[in-house]
């Protein structure tokens, strides 16, 4: 039962990016920031970005609701059974390692904390993050795809 219970929470807190959803703004609205000549990347939702941090969502939420707490690092997810074949954890665009942050970037609201994200903002200024919702009471926890401007990162944030 409680496997069955860990899958379902994978399957209902797994978002979609939100930019192929079409439920978030469009990134000219979220900021003002303006790409630099080293950010050549463009967000679209034809990004390879995105997919990859999406398909990294299901084992970090079936991790979470097994463990009851984040990963210690993201190499961590390799050690559960069936997962050892997960693949890089590198931004296809820069060619950098994601940052995992486990106390993660509290976003514009304090229950979103970004934990994985891109280690710079290599698409028109933005990097892509999965987003980790706490979960309300007896709900899911949520993790999704979403780009934040560079400006919701702290100076200091790794």
């Amino acid at each position: 039962m409680p496997a069955l219970l860990g899958a379902a929470v994978v399957v209902a807190g797994c978002g979609a990016p939100a930019a192929q959803r079409g439920a978030a703004r469009s990134p000219a609205t979220m900021s003002t920031t303006q790409p630099t000549p080293t950010q050549t990347g463009r967000l679209t939702v034809n990004d390879p970005c995105p997919t990859l941090l999406h398909d990294l969502c299901g084992p970090l939420l079936l991790y979470l609701t097994s463990n009851y707490r984040l990963p210690e690092s993201l190499d961590e997810l390799r050690q559960m059974p069936g997962l050892q074949d997960i693949g890089e954890f590198t931004c296809p665009l820069s060619k950098r390692p994601y940052v995992y942050n486990r106390a993660g970037v509290i976003g514009a609201n304090v229950s979103q904390r970004a934990v994985v994200y891109d280690a710079e903002p290599s698409h028109s200024g933005f990097r892509w993050t999965i987003v980790v919702k706490e979960a309300a009471p007896n709900a899911p926890f949520i993790a999704e795809v979403v780009a934040w401007p560079e400006s919701r990162f702290p100076r200091s944030a790794p």
